[in-house]
Formats: C-alpha cells, structure tokens, sequence
C-alpha cells in the first residue's frame, strides 16, 4: 500500500515511517483522493499527557 500511495500522490516515504512532525493541507487531500476516504478516516485524536506541573 505505501508503496502505491507514493505511486499515486508522489509523497515522500517518511509520511508512512512516523519521520514528520506536521502535515498539510495539500497532502492530506491527496491522500484522501488517493485512498477515496474522508479525513476523519485517516485520523484519531490522542490527547497528549498533561505536564507534570500541569497535575
């Protein structure tokens, strides 16, 4: 699959390796029109661990 994703949308393979900090707009649409999916489909949201001084 990674290796047809980059086929299509011409990304980068450090998408796929968890090498990238951020994301942009541009390439979540092309990885939605490449997939057919919405961005929902693609993303959970994870909150993070609040701060030691946060507690």
């Amino acid at each position: 699959m990674k290796n047809i994703l980059f086929l299509v949308t011409g990304m980068s393979p450090q998408i796929y390796n968890e090498q990238t900090s951020r994301i942009d707009f541009e390439t979540m649409d092309k990885i939605c029109e490449a997939l057919d999916v919405d961005v929902g489909d693609l993303f959970t949201y994870v909150p993070n661990e609040p701060l030691e001084e946060e507690k």
